[in-house]
């Protein structure tokens, strides 16, 4: 697991593996225009999850919310 900061934004991440999957987690940035964003800007504490370069989950002030595949592709 490596722990460190964003080079750019000096936000904080996280890479590790997850049931074989590699994960890597970035606090959300507060400065975009996202309702995360505006979450994180209200106070809360954002993190999204990444696998193979597409968001698969994200968790705020503890609650997970993972995001469903069929949704993105118009499937059920």
């Amino acid at each position: 697991m490596l722990n460190a900061v964003t080079p750019k934004r000096h936000l904080r991440q996280v890479d590790f593996v997850f049931d074989g999957n590699k994960i890597r987690g970035l606090e959300q940035n507060p400065d975009t225009k996202s309702r995360w964003a505006q979450m994180a800007r209200a106070g809360k504490k954002v993190m999204q999850f990444l696998s193979e370069g597409r968001y698969v989950a994200n968790v705020v002030d503890g609650e997970v919310n993972v995001y469903d595949r069929r949704a993105e592709h118009g499937t059920t």
